[in-house]
């Protein structure tokens, strides 16, 4: 995959979270398996949207995942707003540029 295809993905990927950020929508649970490819075109899928904490935190064991959740979500802290799907970003970011799990 060239720079400019990965970028262009990434791109995508990021205008749609912002566009769930700007409605005041934490989306909390992004990873490459919710983007989609449709004739060049990303389709994020938000199915399950939307999460709460106590779904995430069952039992004091995490149930989302992990490798791609900021560090708030993973800790007991509720503190998290729209940094955390930032984080989230970057994650899905270094998934497809190395075809790795980040942690």
């Amino acid at each position: 995959m060239s720079l400019f295809h990965t970028l262009s993905i990434f791109r995508q990927l990021v205008s749609a979270v912002a566009a769930l950020n700007e409605r005041g929508i934490v989306h909390r649970d992004v990873h490459p398996t919710r983007i989609h490819l449709f004739n060049g075109m990303v389709k994020f899928n938000i199915i399950g949207l939307p999460y709460n904490f106590k779904k995430l935190m069952k039992n004091m064991n995490y149930s989302g995942h992990v490798s791609y959740s900021a560090p708030e979500l993973i800790t007991e802290g509720q503190n998290f707003g729209v940094n955390s799907d930032t984080w989230s970003l970057g994650c899905c970011l270094y998934y497809i540029v190395t075809k790795q799990d980040p942690f």
